[in-house]
């Protein structure tokens, strides 16, 4: 044949396994002579005779004088399947030229694409696992053919790349292919950010954005590129930077789906667009919905983002709907519109099916073993909380976790299922220690391990730290993660705050919070745990203050970040409109966050009395919004007893008694050994029914429930004393209270004041007076 340039070249015919047609605007064309075609086929006149064939009559006609020309038949299949939309027949032409030419690569690459993509479109209950397997197989041979010609396809190892990323899970394999396929084919955008993103996947950032770069410098418009840099610079805190890259990437694809997805979610976490209601979040959300993506993930977010934001319920709704059309097995969605189904339209009977049918799909063969873990983990908390059967719910975290014994999050939830619902750490800290066992450490002084492991040393710690109360335990496991992997911020971060708490050593514990937000500076729980820490331990209030705002600044969507500050400013600040301001923005913010409605009412019932209101024409007063905000908190947490324990508090404050007598009946109606409610009720009895013997009874049996807690303790001393007139049961129950917790002022007060007043002796009521103001060093 005669010498082609590379100009010409590039102008053949199409090989794309994309399974394209010509006309697309991603469509490319390119150099037919690694196919292996007769000499007649490369001459130009011949091949510009066969670029015209356009019609199906056209292909035929010509097919009729050469029923044998393979890249005829190619072409003809791809406009069968593209434009026809006919793959049974496109596949009939397939096999032809393969049994024509078993080892004509372009159609093995283009036909195992269209195998695989059928068997991807097919439902659920048609899909032929043959089809796999036949794709795979023609993949594969067709990687083995170009090795042993010496030849380079980039497509060919790209879409094996694609293949045993989605199919196997294995990410190493993949990434050597993705490699192969940007080296074939250097100065190529898309296959350096195919490359990128595989990289951006598996964690490796540094290198991901270095390939993102490669693909910008190639083609300084390449959409997809420029968005996940940006989205890269977004989450690394440069958000001035990550706009100027988002909105070159919208103008070179205005109305790319994922483009558009990823502005939006830039847009929904900025300040500028809080500030304007979140204009430009919804009109990008709305254009990426409009692309109609094949990623249900675009749906599900565009849902999130309108009932968290809009509070757009029907929008939120239909948005699943779509999800579930483009995919009805993708568990996130199923999850995700159950709990819209069970908390926001209390549609529990729906709820339950939804559920259901997550657990369902995660035991489909191919799913996500992570997800059907997270499915399994929903349906037992739902099968607990509205269900009340905690046996069944025991029996599903059993059984997810005999599939999943090392999932981080599996366990976490059951091992707080445990100790909640039967008051059982033992069940909890046994599953945690296989999933240790089962995953084998790394030698000594070996940095590393797998990530597995780390994550159920973070999910176990936290765990014994929150649930149990065990923070030396919880401390040795930190120690170990930190040992692994030195950068962790989130284990740094929670070793800090151990230090101080637990532990007292403010020195190191200043050193490790602020190591932990210099690792990662997007660290909300280790900046706010830093402002705590300055606000409690250090007492300096501009540093606090300081690192509240800068959490602030780091998320402005954050609720914790605003109502930890407004708590700052009310408790050491006295800055109660401050306090108000930013609780009302947080509250605004995170209308779904039942705790910080808590805080709030608090806030108006007990420290800002005076405040007012004027609604509709009528002023409030405090106590009616702080009774609003109560009964928000158990609209958004209608299963948890102590937002209803909460409002009992208030009620018996407020002199309602039959108000508050029928909310703490409620609360036990809901939980009958729920050490808070026990606790709350026995003061409510000896306080509001003067019913000293059923206050008694409360008080042993909120102190049977839990035996750790100083504070029914101390109450129950304090009962014996004023109550009971029983000094020595008084001095018992005042010293257990103290041997949990030695250092609480109000109970070593207390005790002093027993000891000087009941006792008579005043030697001993000097060294617990001297203790209540911190000193402790009297024996």
């Amino acid at each position: 044949g005669k010498e082609v340039s590379d100009g010409e070249a590039m102008r053949w015919m199409p090989l794309s396994s994309r399974l394209e047609g010509a006309d697309a605007e991603s469509f490319r064309w390119e150099d037919f002579r690694l196919s292996g075609l007769p000499p007649d086929a490369i001459e130009a006149g011949g091949r510009k005779r066969y670029l015209r064939l356009k019609t199906e009559a056209e292909f035929r006609k010509a097919l009729r004088k050469n029923p044998d020309d393979i890249p005829t038949l190619h072409k003809y299949a791809l406009l069968l399947y593209n434009r026809k939309k006919d793959p049974a027949t496109a596949e009939q032409v397939f096999l032809r030229i393969l049994r024509l030419s078993p080892d004509y690569t372009e159609a093995l690459l283009d036909y195992a694409c269209m195998v695989w993509l059928r068997h991807k479109m097919a439902d659920k209950d048609r899909k032929n696992p043959q089809d796999l397997i036949s794709a795979e197989r023609m993949l594969r041979k067709c990687v083995a053919l170009l090795d042993a010609a010496g030849q380079q396809n980039p497509r060919a190892f790209s879409k094996l790349a694609l293949f045993v990323d989605a199919v196997h899970k294995d990410k190493e394999e993949a990434l050597s292919y993705f490699r192969r396929a940007e080296a074939a084919a250097r100065g190529s955008a898309d296959h350096a950010y195919n490359l990128a993103s595989h990289l951006e996947e598996m964690g490796e950032m540094e290198e991901a954005k270095e390939w993102y770069k490669t693909a910008m410098k190639i083609d300084c418009l390449h959409a997809p590129s420029l968005s996940n840099y940006a989205r890269m610079l977004d989450q690394g805190g440069n958000k001035a930077e990550a706009l100027v890259f988002h909105t070159r990437a919208i103008k070179a694809a205005p109305y790319d789906a994922d483009i558009c997805f990823n502005f939006a979610c830039f847009q929904e976490d900025s300040r500028e667009d809080m500030a304007r209601g979140f204009r430009y979040a919804k009109d990008f959300f709305d254009r990426a919905v409009q692309a109609k993506p094949k990623s249900p993930d675009i749906y599900l977010a565009a849902a999130a983002f309108y009932l968290k934001r809009r509070k757009d319920q029907r929008t939120c709704m239909e948005l699943h709907k779509q999800a579930l059309r483009v995919d009805p097995d993708h568990i996130p969605t199923i999850l995700s519109y159950a709990r819209f189904l069970e908390f926001d339209r209390k549609d529990v009977k729906n709820a339950a099916k939804y559920y259901e049918r997550a657990v369902m799909a995660g035991e489909e063969p191919g799913a996500d073993p992570n997800q059907g873990a997270e499915a399994l983990g929903e349906a037992a908390r739902f099968t607990h909380e509205r269900n009340k059967d905690p046996n069944r719910a025991g029996e599903i975290f059993r059984a997810a976790i005999g599939r999943m014994p090392t999932h981080a999050q599996l366990l976490s939830q059951a091992a707080a299922f445990f100790q909640k619902a039967d008051h059982d750490e033992v069940s909890g800290r046994k599953y945690f220690e296989q999933a240790l066992e089962r995953l084998p450490a790394p030698q000594k002084g070996q940095q590393g391990g797998s990530k597995d492991r780390r994550e159920v040393l973070m999910a176990y710690a936290r765990f014994l730290h929150d649930d149990c109360g065990c923070d030396e335990e919880a401390a040795v496991h930190l120690r170990e993660l930190i040992q692994l992997s030195s950068e962790d911020s989130r284990a740094i971060g929670l070793y800090a705050k151990i230090l101080h708490s637990h532990f007292g050593d403010v020195g190191l514990s200043d050193r490790y919070f602020r190591t932990a937000i210099r690792i990662d500076p997007q660290n909300m729980e280790a900046i706010l745990g830093y402002a705590k820490f300055q606000e409690e331990c250090r007492e300096n209030d501009a540093m606090a203050e300081h690192y509240y705002h800068l959490a602030m600044k780091t998320d402005p969507t954050s609720g914790d970040a605003l109502s930890q500050y407004a708590n700052f400013l009310q408790h050491r600040k006295r800055d109660y409109a401050g306090a108000l301001k930013h609780y009302r923005e947080a509250v605004d913010r995170c209308y779904e966050d039942a705790e910080l409605h808590v805080d709030y009412g608090e806030f108006l019932s007990e420290v800002y009395t005076e405040y007012r209101e004027l609604r509709n024409g009528e002023w409030q007063d405090s106590s009616m919004l702080a009774e609003e905000q109560f009964v928000q908190a158990i609209e958004c947490a209608p299963r948890e007893v102590s937002y209803y324990v909460v409002m009992a508090n208030f009620l018996h404050r407020q002199k309602r008694h039959k108000e508050a007598f029928k909310m703490y009946q409620q609360a036990l109606t809901m939980d009958e050994n729920n050490a808070d409610t026990l606790g709350n009720y026995a003061t409510f009895l000896e306080e509001a029914k003067k019913d000293h013997d059923g206050a008694e009874q409360m008080f042993l049996r909120a102190i049977r429930a839990d035996k750790r807690n100083p504070v029914y303790l101390y109450n129950y001393a304090l009962f014996c004393q004023d109550r009971r007139k029983d000094y020595a049961k008084a001095d018992d129950y005042f010293q257990r209270a103290l041997q949990l917790d030695p250092r609480d002022k109000d109970v070593n007060e207390s005790y002093a004041q027993f000891l000087k007043h009941k006792v008579k002796n005043k030697k001993l009521a000097k060294v617990y007076y001297a203790r209540a103001r911190g000193d402790f060093s009297q024996a």
